[in-house]
């Protein structure tokens, strides 16, 4: 494997590829780490609402929020959730301040590489959430003034998104930060992806300017021990998917199990023979 600096490495060749399964393997024995997959290097990390097209996104939130509580009134979802609603919205492709990851690192590579151009590298993002939350809830901690029982949850280290007092400190304060968040419900493609999402605490900047602010911060020791870029050479696509397939039942069928998803299985199965 090819080093560039403390936190990005280049997959070239399959011995490469090997040698990083076997780093996954080591480092990921407590779920302390999740992973996202994107099919080309030069995009930087960027939820949906980074990519919603508006002036005051801020506002822009609440209301959307708002609109599908009052949708989904008669549903079992509290109006009172915030958490509920943004993880449906993110579910159903609505923008929000929350990015999809991974505790499956074979998962994240399969996302990056199924839409990888083949002369192209695509990326898997390893991100340490136990020491992002941890130096996030520093940060809130010292920089705000949380009332005593927001207080008593951070010192616990149980910066709980589900409380909603604390959640609503954190969008009012929009300070930067990464947190970590559980599905609010099952979905079985989230299950099937082994997935979760990270909390973005600014959403004036994009998810990953909050990432370098968090690594920048006084509350934060060293990047490489809690955030790695991994390229990954499009050349090795083929190669690498057959694999997962083969290997790890890890293919469009497993991931999508969506019955909107089947065109796109189609032409994944297709490719997959030729």
């Amino acid at each position: 494997m090819k080093k560039f600096d403390d936190n990005t490495i280049s997959i070239l060749t399959i011995n490469d590829w090997i040698e990083l399964k076997r780093i996954f393997n080591s480092t990921n024995i407590k779920k302390e780490w999740v992973y996202r997959g994107q099919s080309n290097s030069s995009w930087h990390l960027r939820s949906t609402i980074d990519r919603w097209n508006i002036n005051d996104k801020s506002s822009g939130e609440q209301e959307l929020v708002k609109r599908y509580v009052n949708y989904k009134s008669s549903s079992k979802i509290l109006k009172s959730k915030f958490y509920y609603s943004l993880c449906y919205l993110q579910h159903y492709g609505a923008p929000t301040r929350l990015l999809d990851v991974t505790v499956n690192p074979l998962i994240a590579s399969f996302f990056a590489l199924i839409d990888c151009d083949y002369n192209e590298e695509c990326s898997v993002y390893a991100i340490n959430r136990k020491i992002f939350q941890t130096n996030s809830l520093s940060r809130l901690r010292f920089e705000l003034n949380p009332s005593d029982s927001i207080k008593k949850l951070i010192d616990n280290g149980k910066g709980n998104l589900e409380n909603e007092d604390f959640l609503k400190l954190l969008i009012d304060s929009n300070l930067s930060g990464v947190f970590a968040i559980k599905p609010a419900v099952g979905f079985q493609r989230i299950t099937r992806q082994e997935g979760g999402f990270l909390f973005q605490g600014n959403i004036s900047i994009d998810f990953d300017s909050n990432l370098k602010e968090i690594t920048a911060s006084d509350y934060f020791n060293s990047i490489d021990e809690c955030y790695q870029k991994i390229n990954i050479s499009g050349k090795l696509k083929s190669q690498i998917l057959k694999e997962l397939n083969d290997d790890f039942q890890i293919n469009i069928n497993y991931v999508y199990p969506d019955r909107n998803e089947i065109y796109k299985n189609l032409k994944y199965e297709v490719e997959l023979e030729l």
